[in-house]
């Protein structure tokens, strides 16, 4: 029972400590409060997998693709800080967080980094829930462009959210043709591919 009891102690001291020394992160303000305290405010595409281990935040190469509000130039790379802060992040299970997985397409709200950065990012995300906000790649970038950046940030989540519903349907269809030629080949006999070997 003390072994138990210790275990579970170190776990708890071991959480603690983690969440201790992370980034503070603040709570989803709305879009308004992270327009206006963002310098930059850009859809970004990363290319390549995040440098660092460990903790919420990490230094990778990324594409602006285009800024909503800032100057940065139309696709022009830069190394960006990023924290893993999407909205309602703690409600997320850690094994469905999937972030800065290259390729990917996000709006990020940046703010310029000290010129004493040792990590080299020149601009990072703030540190706050909802700086980060996951796009589709699909999505044609010239709908959204002239646009005020609030508007232009939710079209984009809606088209987002409508392409990966037909995507989702496609699978769908995908699981159920796999599922009916199974039974069908089972029904009639036909061995399937385990009992060919």
């Amino acid at each position: 029972m003390q072994r138990l009891f210790l275990k579970i102690s170190v776990i708890l001291i071991l959480a603690l400590w983690q969440d201790a020394t992370a980034y503070p992160i603040g709570r989803f303000a709305g879009l308004d409060e992270l327009i206006k305290n963002a310098d930059v405010v850009a859809i970004v595409d990363v290319w390549e997998k995040a440098e660092g281990t460990g903790g919420d935040y990490l230094v990778q190469y990324a594409t602006i693709v285009h800024c909503l509000k800032g100057s940065i130039p139309d696709w022009t790379s830069m190394r960006l800080g990023f924290m893993n802060t999407p909205i309602n992040r703690r409600e997320i299970p850690r094994e469905l967080q999937e972030f800065f997985i290259p390729p990917s397409r996000y709006v990020v709200f940046l703010r310029k980094t000290e010129n004493d950065s040792d990590s080299g990012a020149q601009y990072m995300t703030l540190f706050c829930e909802g700086s980060i906000l996951e796009m589709s790649r699909l999505s044609k970038l010239s709908d959204f462009k002239d646009k005020p950046p609030q508007e232009a940030i939710i079209e984009l989540l809606k088209d987002a959210v409508r392409i990966r519903k037909e995507q989702l349907k496609i699978l769908e269809k995908q699981l159920i043709s796999v599922l009916s030629k199974q039974e069908t080949a089972h029904q009639s006999g036909v061995p399937d591919a385990n009992t060919l070997r």
